[in-house]
């Protein structure tokens, strides 16, 4: 019997994520959720049009991806996945794990100007 919980293998496999997500990621995540306004949302490892993205804002509509040892798209699929994203209508932002862990309250001024 298959569960209710998840639609497809995408949604299963982000729900394992969540479960696992880098240090990097997290913290980043957590403090966007901190400082965040009441009706902004951040959800993270979200299952978006067949792919996984690392922080999901629907609000700002943004994408962001955290490049760290974990990401395995290939270049042409990271290329299909932001021509998708851009006909919804999404902002995508790419984060590598080092600017995270070396000055993430700079990243984070950065991000809350982006609308």
């Amino acid at each position: 019997m298959t569960s209710i919980l998840f639609q497809n293998n995408t949604e299963r496999l982000a729900f394992r994520l969540r479960q696992c997500t880098a240090l990097p990621e997290y913290q980043l995540w957590e403090q966007l959720c901190q400082k965040a306004e009441s009706t902004t949302l951040y959800q993270r490892q979200v299952a978006l049009a067949g792919f996984i993205v690392d922080i999901f804002c629907p609000t700002r509509k943004l994408v962001i991806e955290v490049e760290g040892d974990s990401h395995d798209l290939k270049y042409g699929d990271r290329e299909e996945r932001n021509q998708i994203f851009q006909t919804m209508g999404l902002k995508i932002i790419t984060i590598s794990n080092r600017e995270i862990k070396e000055n993430i309250e700079k990243l984070l001024v950065r991000l809350q100007q982006i609308y």
